[in-house]
């Protein structure tokens, strides 16, 4: 059969478009509702397939065993077809030469995938397994291999803009009613690399969760913006964890995290018996926070401090009337809106952590220890202690309680030959003033 125009075959199918060349050979057996065919070839425009095996026309189309060998000229063209024909709804697909060819099985279960090969352009992919029936796909087992030069061919099937990098996804990936089971998932984009392996529970509680976690690459905030975050720093990063899920307890028993010059090793827990319970231990040689606190590009602390101070030319006269709707217009320091203590009671937490060196300006301390309590509750902060990296030493404790319907707070903090830089402008620590104070509130 071949014809100048596919959609002349309208009258004896639901095809209205395309207007293409076409040609079908090869030979057909129909025995009751399996349709048996050899050798068949079809050419429809640029597109080219042969197919072979057996195929079954019943809903679940059980039985059915073909051989697939499809090669085409511009993939997007053929998402043009489709889309005329209101056959599905695709997503924008690149302008490039494709291929798939393999062995698909359907059964009761679903669908077997012998050496299932895609090729897009440069970039290639191989499946070989099981993928369960939709929507659940459970029963899915599957191994992965895909690879390419350049993430922008796979844009418009992820959905959104990726990076133009080589990628690379290798492992295999099982489906459960349970969940995901993840062997040795590896995906690389550019310089990231991410490896994961263990058991994903299923969303959104993940009860059963048991992995392991590594992830690295040059630029944290790169990766942040891919999956709807911002506000990370453009650092390079490295982490690893492992991760343990139960139906009453979630558990990191243990986390290793790098993050530009800062580091962190620890361990944490959230018991979600009775209501969440935090508990968490965590060091660090080295810890910056001057990302978080000063975000890049937003300026440094002198520029904030002209911004609120300005001094009037002493040849302009003091208006009380403007100077009234300055004063107007000026947040107050603290707020006189009372704070909703009663969020304490909906957490409790166990916090300790211990830093040899912190930043977080404009302190710069070592042997930093905190420690926090929450409990039914009352708020305590002790340990809350460090020493100033030019000298100095500073060490107190926080504790906030409820007693009947009211609270108490009692503060204490003492500072000993601590330095301030009160001008920003003089480099020579030497110069700076010793501050000495003793608090008990």
């Amino acid at each position: 059969v071949r014809g100048s125009r596919l959609s002349a075959l309208g009258a004896y199918a639901d095809l209205s478009r395309p207007d293409v060349a076409f040609a079908v050979d090869g030979e057909l057996r129909i025995e009751g509702v399996s349709y048996r065919l050899d050798d068949v070839g079809v050419h429809v425009g640029d597109v080219r397939a042969a197919i072979a095996g057996t195929v079954v026309a019943s809903d679940e189309m059980a039985g059915t065993r073909i051989r697939l060998d499809i090669t085409g000229d511009d993939l997007a063209q053929v998402g043009r077809w489709v889309a005329e024909s209101d056959l599905a709804e695709l997503p924008e697909l690149p302008e490039v030469p494709f291929s798939v060819a393999g062995e698909i099985e359907v059964d009761e279960a679903g669908y077997l995938l012998r050496t299932v090969e895609i090729g897009l352009d440069r970039a290639t992919a191989r499946a070989d397994g099981r993928v369960g029936l939709p929507p659940e796909l459970h029963g899915t087992d599957l191994t992965v291999e895909a690879r390419g030069p350049n993430t922008s061919l796979i844009s418009g099937l992820a959905g959104q803009e990726l990076p133009p990098e080589p990628f690379e996804v290798l492992g295999r990936v099982e489906v459960l009613e349970s969940g995901f089971e993840l062997h040795d998932l590896r995906v690389s984009l550019g310089d990231d690399r991410a490896r994961v392996d263990g058991t994903l529970g299923e969303p959104p509680d993940l009860i059963g969760t048991r992995l392991e976690v590594e992830a690295s690459g040059p630029n944290l905030g790169r990766i942040a913006e891919l999956s709807g975050q911002t506000g990370l720093p453009e650092q390079p990063f490295e982490i690893s964890a492992r991760f343990d899920g139960t139906p009453e307890r979630f558990s990191v028993p243990e986390i290793t995290a790098r993050l530009g010059p800062s580091d962190i090793k620890g361990s944490f827990s959230i018991d979600l018996e009775d209501k969440p319970d935090f508990r968490g231990e965590f060091r660090s040689d080295h810890l910056d926070l001057s990302a978080f606190i000063v975000p890049e590009g937003e300026g440094d602390a002198n520029e904030d401090t002209e911004a609120i101070v300005e001094v009037l030319p002493a040849d302009e006269p003091f208006d009380d009337q403007e100077a009234a709707e300055e004063d107007a217009e000026v947040e107050l320091l603290l707020s006189d809106e009372p704070f909703d203590l009663g969020r304490l009671q909906d957490l409790d937490a166990e916090v300790r952590i211990d830093v040899g060196f912190l930043v977080a300006p404009p302190l710069r301390a070592s042997d930093f220890r905190f420690g926090l309590r929450l409990r039914d509750g009352a708020l305590k902060i002790d340990p809350l202690a460090g020493d100033e990296e030019i000298g100095g030493t500073f060490a107190g404790d926080f504790t906030l309680e409820p007693v009947g319907e009211d609270r108490r707070l009692r503060a204490r903090l003492r500072v000993e030959d601590f330095k301030l830089d009160m001008t920003a402008e003089e480099d020579d620590s030497s110069v700076w003033p010793k501050l000495q104070l003793d608090l008990d509130l």
